[in-house]
């Protein structure tokens, strides 16, 4: 085991460690393997600092590799404070900080406590519906506070097909089913259950249903239409729909 190459000329890497790269997106977890040899090489006389051949000990040279002593596994699971990004019909999303343009670039870390700003941009022939996930509602601009890892929906659909219970021709109907104790509540209104209820709306109406835990409880996540976590889910109704809600201790 040897100290930190020297700070000065060019060997200027103390406190880095050699050959460590940047996590990519989406990794929860590091693995490393630790193996331990014997220095075979020569030594300075007076301090007994590896004289490497390569003059940085990053790699053995000839006869420097002795016998091997042990190895080791260690792994570390991560708390990724990242922003992931996903895009529903024609459309775009794009980030104040131009970390986020997805569906090019939908993924980004931040620093805990970043406000990250999401606009939506619908391209031409279809128009922004709403936002689920870490945001909600349907006005075009969302600001994400980063605290955790956070996934947000944009969805767009085409121009010409209907919103908010108006026109749009045939129904279609939203069933919702609740696992456990919670309730769920839609915008615009018509589903209001703790077990299971149903709605009618006009075809192509965009409905967002939240969920609510009971006392005690806390919200497990969607199944059906709707997946994740968040407490809020859009759906647009083009055919009758089932959406489920768990809850648990």
């Amino acid at each position: 085991m040897q100290e930190d190459p020297p700070s000065g000329g060019r060997q200027r890497r103390r406190g880095k460690l050699v050959n460590q790269g940047n996590l990519g997106n989406g990794n929860h977890a590091v693995v490393r393997r630790y193996e331990v040899y014997r220095y075979a090489g020569a030594y300075d006389p007076v301090s007994h600092e590896a004289l490497c051949v390569d003059l940085t000990c990053t790699a053995p040279g000839p006869g420097e590799l002795g016998d091997a002593i042990g190895a080791q596994n260690a792994a570390a699971n991560l708390d990724v404070n990242a922003l992931g990004v996903t895009v529903s019909g024609g459309g775009d999303v794009l980030s104040g900080d131009k970390v986020i343009s997805c569906p090019n670039k939908c993924y980004g870390v931040y620093a805990p406590g970043a406000a990250v700003v999401l606009s939506a941009k619908a391209r031409s022939g279809s128009r922004f519906v709403g936002w689920s996930g870490g945001c909600a509602g349907n006005a075009s601009s969302c600001t994400v506070l980063m605290n955790a890892e956070t996934t947000v929906t944009a969805t767009f659909v085409a121009a010409g097909v209907g919103g908010g219970g108006g026109g749009g021709g045939s129904a279609a109907k939203l069933a919702v089913a609740v696992a456990g104790s919670g309730s769920v509540r839609s915008t615009p209104a018509g589903i209001d259950c703790g077990k299971s209820c149903s709605a009618t709306y006009a075809r192509g109406t965009v409905v967002t249903v939240t969920a609510t835990p009971a006392a005690g409880q806390a919200f497990l996540g969607w199944n059906g239409a709707c997946s994740g976590t968040a407490a809020s889910c859009t759906v647009v109704l083009q055919a009758d729909t089932k959406v489920g809600a768990s809850f648990t201790k």
